[in-house]
C-alpha cells in the first residue's frame, strides 16, 4: 500500500515528501516540498494533519486533470505527433500541446529540467524513485535549442583555451 507523508524541516524551513512505495517504479521516493504548494497542502488539511491522506483517484482521471491544468497553461500551443496509438504517422498530425500532457509527461519533463539544472542524478533518483542512471537517462529528453543554448558556450570556451583555429 502506497503512503505519503509531510513533514516539517529542522528550523521550520519548509517541507519534505515521503512516497513509500511508488506506483511506477515500486520504490521509495522523496524530495523537497516546493513553497509555492504549501498553502494549497495547508488550505486541504494535508499539511499539520497527524496523517496525509488526499482523495485516490485514477491515473486516468489524474491525466484529465492534469490535461486540465496544461490547457490553462499551454492556451492554443500546438506540437506534431507521429504517433496515433500503436499506428506510425509519417506525415505528422498537429494537435494541442495540453492534449498530449501526461503524468508520464510531467514525470519526464522533471528529470529534464533537475538535469539541465545540474541537479545530481543521485538527488534526482531520490525524487523520482529510479534505481539507476539509466533509466532516468530514457526520462531526459532536452530540445536541441536548449543543448545548443546550454553547451553553445562551454563548447566556445574550449575552443578559444585550445587555442585552435577553424580552417
Amino acid at each position: 500500500m502506497k503512503q505519503i507523508d509531510f513533514h516539517p524541516l529542522p528550523g521550520g524551513k519548509g517541507y519534505r515528501y515521503r512516497i513509500e512505495r511508488q506506483r511506477k517504479t515500486d520504490h521509495t521516493a522523496a524530495g523537497p516540498v516546493m513553497d509555492w504548494i504549501v498553502p494549497t497542502l495547508e488550505k486541504y488539511g494535508y499539511v499539520g494533519a497527524a496523517k496525509f491522506d488526499p482523495p485516490k483517484i485514477s491515473g486516468q482521471k489524474f491525466n484529465d486533470y492534469l490535461k486540465e491544468v496544461a490547457r490553462l497553461a499551454l492556451g492554443e500551443a500546438t506540437t506534431v505527433t507521429q504517433l496515433d496509438g500503436e499506428q506510425k504517422d509519417y506525415a505528422g498530425t498537429v494537435v494541442p500541446k495540453w492534449s498530449v500532457v501526461t503524468s508520464h509527461t510531467a514525470r519526464r519533463t522533471t528529470v529534464t529540467l533537475l538535469r539541465s539544472m545540474r541537479f545530481p542524478d543521485a538527488q534526482i533518483m531520490r525524487m523520482t524513485g529510479h534505481k539507476n542512471p539509466i533509466q532516468l537517462t530514457t526520462y531526459d529528453n532536452p530540445e536541441d535549442e536548449h543543448l545548443a543554448m546550454e553547451f553553445g558556450p562551454e563548447l566556445d570556451a574550449a575552443w578559444s583555451r585550445a587555442k585552435l583555429k577553424a580552417i
